[in-house]
C-alpha cells in the first residue's frame, strides 16, 4: 500500500523527490536563461562535491539524487535548451569532483 513507507530502507526514492522538487522550484524561480544556466551549474558542482565525498560509498542512492535533480530542473527550465543544461549539469559534476579530488578545495569529515 502507498502509506506503508518503510523509510529505512526506501530513503533513496525519498531524498530524489526532495531533489526533484528542489530542482523544479530552484528552475522555476530563476528569470533569465544566464541566470538558469549558472544555477544548473553551481547544482552540478554541488553533486560533484557529493560524489567526491561518497566515492567509495553505495552509489545507487546519489545517482538517484542526481537523476532527481536533473529531471526537476528539466521541468522547470522545459523551454531553455535542455541540451545546454544538461551538458552543463554534468560539466558541473564533472568539475566539482575533479576540483576536490585535485585537493584544490577541502572536504571536511561529516
Amino acid at each position: 500500500m502507498i502509506w506503508d513507507y518503510d523509510f529505512q530502507n526506501d530513503w533513496p526514492e525519498f531524498v530524489a523527490l526532495l531533489f526533484l522538487v528542489a530542482g523544479l522550484i530552484i528552475s522555476i524561480m530563476t528569470d533569465s536563461a544566464a541566470a538558469a544556466y549558472a544555477v544548473v551549474f553551481l547544482m552540478g558542482l554541488f553533486f560533484g562535491r557529493l560524489w567526491y565525498r561518497f566515492e567509495r560509498a553505495a552509489k545507487l542512492p546519489l545517482i538517484m539524487a542526481i537523476m532527481g535533480c536533473i529531471l526537476g530542473i528539466c521541468l522547470g527550465l522545459i523551454m531553455q535548451n535542455l541540451q545546454i543544461v544538461i551538458l552543463l549539469y554534468l560539466l558541473g559534476i564533472i568539475v566539482g569532483f575533479w576540483i576536490h579530488k585535485r585537493g584544490w578545495l577541502q572536504s571536511e569529515e561529516f
